[in-house]
């Protein structure tokens, strides 16, 4: 799964110490974000923490603030402690801390710009932009409609932003807390990250998922994540929520594909000439499942848990191989090339006996949605998946449950 960026708690290796997946490593690495080698003006404003994640440090963090125009330039720096792979955001802030423009870059492989992410308020140039690592420069003259945006897993959710005491909070749609930041610039969050000078001020540590085969459950209460269930998307293949319960469906969801299920994304490349050129030359049949199946089959042998470190992109993930985030990512755009509705997904699966952060896709077909994992090579139903979210996990996602979530077995809604 994408994994945490420069401030977020993707960062989980398992659950005790999660365990990193990439869509959970690019989180954790949002929270991270930056480590530039540009030389220090002397009046710029420097300052260095540490984000730590469940009490462990996760990523060194530098970042620089100049004067420009009546607003700033930030550049925020971060190494990731696992890889010392290096992550660099620069923005432009106006006065407020509202993002102007900015770049995401994350090693040699992965980088992106706002302007190039399908914002919800794009045509309306007057919503502001919030920018997540950089909560603690935002100013809000009052509480702000917003995107809150994540350039690392390129996440864009609407919210707001505002000013609770000496805190700035960052707030989604349905008024769950995101993140906040104090005057200082620290940042905390939902889950069990802390992004200061020491460990100490970690909200609290892991809780741990339970080890129960969810082949006999017919439902999964959610707890510990009261607050961000109405931002869930889980109704999907196998699954559909109710309240705080996830309750086992055998009927696929129906629902029409929209335009963010065919076209391009960041990381989701599917019109970009070398990944249509290789879903070309598979040769795969016109129908939807047995198109999936036929990229799968090539996808699967390019999975390889140990590039975790890489990012979460198709063209990424064709080229040099990764995980479970990158083999979604595929997926989803090669299926897209070829004329297919898709959309990586992300939560949680049951493998050697627990349960990880994962990703997988969804593909449509004419009976419906369809769950297709070319990490694990499966396709069809499987009671295994929990799905929380679409997209590729970041920070705005899996990193607002990782470390929070707590699944209770449960009787579905009827069941005697």
């Amino acid at each position: 799964m994408t994994r945490p960026a420069p401030s977020s708690p993707l960062t989980q290796r398992s659950v005790a110490r999660p365990a990193v997946s990439a869509a959970t490593l690019a989180a954790a690495a949002l929270v991270a974000t930056a480590l530039v080698g540009a030389c220090p003006a002397r009046d710029a404003s420097v300052t260095r923490r540490t984000l730590y994640f469940a009490g462990e440090p996760v990523a060194r963090i530098e970042e620089r603030a100049l004067p420009e125009g009546a607003g700033r330039r930030v550049t925020r720096a971060a190494v990731l402690e696992d890889t010392a792979e290096s992550t660099e955001l620069v923005a432009v802030l106006d006065a407020h801390g509202f993002a102007r423009q900015a770049r995401y870059t994350r090693g040699k492989l992965r980088s992106v710009a706002l302007d190039a992410l399908s914002l919800p308020v794009a045509s309306e140039s007057d919503t502001p932009v919030v920018l997540i690592d950089l909560l603690g420069h935002v100013q809000p003259p009052a509480a702000t409609a917003v995107s809150l945006v994540d350039l690392s897993s390129a996440e864009v959710v609407l919210g707001s932003v505002e000013r609770r005491g000496a805190e700035i909070v960052a707030l989604d749609r349905f008024g769950g807390v995101v993140a906040r930041a104090n005057v200082e610039g620290h940042r905390t969050g939902p889950g069990v990250f802390f992004e200061g000078d020491s460990a100490s001020g970690t909200p609290r540590q892991p809780v741990e998922v339970p080890s129960v085969d969810p082949r006999g459950v017919g439902a999964w209460r959610l707890l510990g994540v009261d607050d961000v269930l109405p931002a869930l998307a889980a109704d999907g293949p196998g699954q559909r929520r109710v309240g705080d319960l996830v309750v086992r469906r055998v009927d696929p969801p129906t629902e029409t594909p929209t335009p963010l299920d065919t076209g391009p994304q960041p990381f989701v490349e599917s019109s970009d000439e070398r990944l249509v050129a290789w879903a070309t030359a598979l040769r795969a049949p016109d129908d939807p499942l047995a198109r999936a199946v036929r990229l799968v089959e090539a996808i699967h042998p390019l999975v390889d848990a140990s590039k975790r470190a890489l990012p979460p992109s198709a063209v990424v993930m064709l080229e040099h191989g990764g995980d479970c985030d990158g083999a979604a990512a595929l997926l989803a755009a090669g299926l897209r090339a070829l004329g297919t509705a898709a959309r990586p997904v992300v939560g949680y699966r049951w493998a050697d006996g627990r349960f990880a952060p994962h990703a997988w896709t969804e593909v449509h077909t004419p009976g419906g949605w369809v769950l297709v994992d070319a990490a694990a090579a499966r396709v069809g139903d499987d009671a295994t998946y929990l799905k929380l979210f679409e997209g590729l996990g970041g920070a705005l996602t899996m990193g607002r449950v990782l470390g929070r979530l707590h699944l209770q077995p449960a009787a579905a809604p009827g069941a005697p």
